[in-house]
């Protein structure tokens, strides 16, 4: 099925600390649960002024949820305003009004997600395998969405060890080493316990882009990101929007 977007503005918005913050304990006092686990655990909040933010955006424009969450971890967050359209699991999907991928999207996406998949399996039992050769106690996976392998994924399992954010950074740099090699053209994220290993094809700003030609074309657009990662999406748009303490902004002021 089609869908049009009768709206005068769009605001991408990516969700982990940025629309609501990427916690399982409150951040501040009067933060409100708003997520939740696959086992119903809380695992993010919105803080009063991030419910501010959120309602003021969705009062003059249609918000799209740009994440790297899947479309699975999407659907356990609780939004305070509509959502119609999303763009998951790292531009990896759009998702429609109806839940459903975008289908014209989907299979561009397919295409590139059947070339690279045993790449993303590769650096899998790589970081697996150098991961227990330290004593790293990690989870990973190669994140699997509306049954597209999209991107590898890798998570510390204690972040109450001291030395932790080394270690994922020894992850990183080990991936990296992989992938100047074998697959130069991936790319990596890293941002507090979430390390990230992305194939050429999957991009947030991939998604944005397709989204403001194809189904909002001529809608004045805001990018809201908190990550280095978010910043080429929000280049996409008219505006940007970031939090002052955040990783984007650190870095453009840094530079």
């Amino acid at each position: 099925m089609n869908f049009t977007l009768k709206a005068g503005c769009v605001a991408f918005c990516d969700v982990d600390d940025s629309l609501i913050s990427n916690s399982r304990t409150a951040p501040c006092a009067q933060s409100e649960p708003c997520a939740f686990d696959d086992k119903g655990a809380v695992c993010g909040y919105v803080t009063p002024r991030q419910k501010a933010l959120n309602k003021l955006l969705s009062q003059g424009a249609v918000i799209v949820p740009t994440t790297a969450r899947s479309s699975k971890g999407l659907a356990g967050v609780q939004f305070a305003f509509p959502v119609a359209y999303s763009i998951v699991s790292f531009g990896g999907l759009i998702l429609c009004p109806d839940g459903e991928p975008e289908p014209r999207f989907y299979a561009m996406i397919k295409q590139g997600a059947e070339r690279y998949k045993g790449v993303l399996e590769d650096l899998l039992a790589l970081v697996q395998r150098e991961a227990e050769s330290r004593g790293i106690c990690l989870r990973s996976r190669v994140v699997v969405d509306c049954g597209l392998p999209l991107y590898l994924s890798v998570k510390h399992n204690d972040k109450s060890r001291p030395g932790y954010k080394e270690e994922l950074a020894l992850i990183r740099n080990l991936a990296a080493e992989y992938i100047a090699v074998m697959a130069p053209e991936f790319a990596i994220h890293l941002n507090g316990n979430f390390l990230a290993v992305l194939p050429p094809f999957l991009r947030k700003e991939y998604a944005v882009r397709w989204f403001l030609e194809n189904i909002a074309p001529g809608v004045m657009s805001i990018g809201f990101g908190d990550s280095v990662t978010d910043l080429d999406f929000a280049a996409e748009c008219d505006y940007v929007l970031m939090p002052s303490v955040s990783q984007a902004f650190e870095h453009l002021t840094a530079a």
